[in-house]
């Protein structure tokens, strides 16, 4: 159940079209393509710092393909989900990358996961950037 009822995933603003609805526990979310990305665009609660804050959560793919999208991709995502404030953070070295906004950010703080405080980044050979938990 989500903290704030009734909220639905971000929609983009147009160049997209809607594939159907997508299960995931805990989030309500959508799936989205245009003729080169995939999309899926969710809404939910994510705990931060002790916190439960509603958020907005898009991964993005190429699809038919094994590559990352590209930063032009992703400004391109951020652009027409309306969401170019959110925060890029990859938990693993894949081919998604996701972005992720909540939807009234917790007064004095400066990241959306607090995670990254007990992860180390990775660098892949592209640019690339994802964490894990250092060891």
């Amino acid at each position: 159940m989500t903290t704030i009822v009734g909220q639905k995933p971000k929609a983009p603003l147009s160049g997209w079209s809607y594939v159907r609805p997508w299960e995931m526990p805990g989030e309500v979310a959508h799936i989205w393509r245009n003729d080169k990305l995939m999309v899926i665009s969710a809404f939910g609660d994510m705990e931060y710092q002790g916190i439960v804050v509603a958020h907005f959560h898009v991964s993005a793919s190429v699809i038919n393909s094994d590559r990352r999208p590209t930063n032009d991709e992703m400004d391109l995502v951020r652009k027409s989900f309306d969401l170019d404030d959110a925060e890029e953070d990859n938990h693993s070295p894949g081919r998604i990358r996701n972005l992720f906004r909540p939807v009234h950010l917790p007064k004095g703080t400066t990241s959306m996961c607090d995670c990254k405080e007990n992860e180390e980044v990775i660098v892949e050979s592209d640019g690339f950037q994802w964490q894990r938990k250092k060891s």
